[in-house]
């Protein structure tokens, strides 16, 4: 009997072990601080800044069509992020393009916007700025 239970006792830590080795694990980059990030932006130029720079962080970012057509008058943009400890800025610059005056047939305004957005893992927006693109109609 004792011997069943020492080899249950075994079975159990080497599961344990297991599980632990298998689940990712959660450092001080992958989890952003939710509070002292910003976005400017001049033109598709964005500028994703930061107030903590003591550690490593990585974010996301993506952006979002609101009037504006992803593929129509912008390129879909995403991808993460990765500051350096002491790193309080980054860049990125959103492709835009310009639509055929068609595009514009039923609409009644030339202005377009999408925006920006900087984003944590668990899905937290950390700062966003939304961009209005005129093209076509004047």
């Amino acid at each position: 009997m004792k011997t069943r239970n020492r080899l249950s006792g075994i079975a159990l830590l080497l599961i344990v072990l297991l599980l632990a080795a298998l689940l990712p694990m959660t450092t001080a980059s992958a989890q952003a601080d939710s509070t002292g990030w910003t976005v400017t932006n001049s033109g598709s130029t964005f500028i994703v800044t930061r107030t903590n720079t003591t550690a490593s962080e990585t974010v996301l970012y993506r952006t979002v069509s609101l009037s504006a057509i992803e593929g129509q008058h912008f390129v879909a943009a995403s991808d993460t992020l990765t500051f350096a400890a002491g790193e309080s800025s980054k860049i990125v610059v959103v492709s835009e393009r310009t639509p055929s005056t068609d595009a514009y047939k039923y609409q009644t305004s030339s202005s377009r916007s999408y925006r920006f957005e900087v984003f944590g893992y668990d899905g937290t927006i950390l700062a966003y700025k939304d961009r209005s693109v005129t093209n076509g109609l004047t």
